[in-house]
């Protein structure tokens, strides 16, 4: 993910500096998200899709979103299948 944050916070023309402001954090923190030795929180990807105004599915799989807020997670039964909340199925491709 974050190669994907970098990524677009270049394309959308913003120094760390910039974003971090935006965020009211200081430039430590940018560094620490891009350099990958802090993790992004469900609402910091919130709020950098915004600064960046990408789509929120620019920056990770479903799998990512899930692991950030488990309240997103995806029953079985949107897939067909009766069961329980897990985060290891997904649907089959049908031929």
């Amino acid at each position: 993910m974050r190669n994907l944050l970098r990524q677009a916070r270049v394309a959308a023309g913003f120094t760390q500096i910039q974003v971090a402001r935006q965020l009211g954090r200081d430039q430590t923190f940018m560094t620490r998200i891009e350099s990958g030795t802090r993790d992004v929180t469900f609402v910091e990807l919130e709020q950098f899709a915004k600064i960046y105004r990408k789509q929120l599915a620019s920056f990770e799989t479903i799998d990512e979103v899930e692991r950030l807020n488990p309240s997103l997670m995806i029953p079985d039964s949107a897939w067909g299948r009766p069961g329980p909340v897990t985060r290891k199925r997904r649907p089959q491709a049908r031929p």
